[in-house]
């Protein structure tokens, strides 16, 4: 019942019927509310089933558009109006399901909106792919490195040392991380650079580059660039990755998580 439900959401979403949408997402929720009080569990299955069957939509997509946006937030916000309209009796952690997509469709969705835009000005962003490919690998020995020297200064005796998080973050003063999770959220935001990075350059790619046509004299990475920050712009989407699959965003800030989310916040 749940499965034909969701398939005719999305194809009266595809036909942009978005009134008979929220007519479809009421359903859903009253089948689940049903299914509760016959004793079944519940935990967060409206949302996990919405993302996995990919009804809503990742609003960080290259493919997601203005009107994906638009259409999710009516369906989302005309739904939980008639629930209160209706007066239905819907199990609060379903209704807590559709506040949590309310918010991360609207925060995810503006965030990368503007910090896309804000990659795509950046002096990093304008010179060639090769050219930030290049940049990109630089920084990542560099600061391997310098950890390394450091690393050799202390007196490591089975090396979990670099897993203890003792080490303050420069943007929360509050919260501590360790070298381990610092190299593992670089490497991250390399990912999600280099996943952009493709997909902008795309179709100027050639099908095989020489090392002989790159006409690069100098990688100046740290004199014209603001790399740090084009870095922590990234990560924001491993962030909405880790956001999938947890409950909810309670859930997240008791993570590790905690540790980057106010790093790239302060960007948005």
């Amino acid at each position: 019942m749940k499965e034909e439900l969701v398939k005719k959401y999305k194809n009266d979403y595809e036909s942009d019927n978005i009134d008979i949408c929220v007519l479809d997402l009421l359903h859903l929720m009253i089948n689940f509310d049903s299914s509760i009080k016959h004793g079944e569990e519940y935990d967060f299955d409206l949302k996990h089933l919405l993302f996995n069957t990919n009804s809503i939509k990742n609003p960080m997509g290259m493919k997601y558009t203005v009107n994906d946006y638009d259409k999710t937030i009516r369906i989302l916000h005309n739904a939980f109006k008639n629930i209160k309209t209706m007066k239905l009796n819907i199990d609060e952690r379903i209704i807590r399901d559709i506040i949590s997509l309310i918010i991360y469709t609207e925060c995810f969705y503006k965030m990368n909106s503007i910090n896309s835009q804000r990659m795509d000005d950046s002096e990093f962003g304008k010179v060639s792919l090769e050219e930030q490919l290049m940049m990109l690998l630089i920084y990542y020995q560099d600061q391997l490195s310098l950890n390394l020297e450091n690393i050799s200064k202390e007196n490591y005796i089975t090396g979990m040392e670099l897993s203890i998080a003792n080490k303050q973050l420069k943007y929360n003063r509050n919260v501590n991380t360790s070298l381990t999770d610092s190299f593992e959220s670089i490497l991250e935001s390399m990912n999600e650079i280099i996943h952009y990075l493709y997909y902008r350059f795309a179709k100027q790619m050639k099908q095989k580059i020489k090392i002989e046509d790159l006409q690069i004299d100098y990688i100046k990475i740290y004199d014209e660039f603001d790399l740090e920050k084009y870095i922590l712009i990234a990560f924001q989407r491993f962030f909405y990755v880790i956001w999938k699959k947890e409950q909810d965003m309670d859930t997240i800030f008791q993570t590790k998580v905690k540790k980057t989310v106010w790093i790239f916040m302060a960007f948005c």
